[in-house]
């Protein structure tokens, strides 16, 4: 699942434990203010290890996300 994942979410962040993986996936979104700080687009998916059980987080600008979660969706399962 891992090995799938990120290569179809490249940047992603992937952490594997013996209770469930956890994928984070951070796009930086445009720059915002006098700082030039930049806002970030966040989708965060846990997989319980028997890919029985899932839970995302998201957070960012709604029409960035649908995409990230589109992509998220059709990256290959293992």
């Amino acid at each position: 699942m891992s090995e799938a994942v990120a290569g179809a979410l490249p940047g992603a962040c992937i952490e594997d434990s013996h209770r469930s993986t956890r994928v984070t996936w951070q796009r930086p979104g445009p720059q915002h203010g006098h700082d030039g700080s930049h806002r970030v687009d966040s989708v965060r998916v846990t997989i319980g290890a028997s890919g029985e059980r899932t839970s995302v987080e998201v957070s960012g600008r709604p029409k960035q996300i649908v995409a990230m979660l589109a992509a998220f969706a059709a990256a290959p399962a293992g």
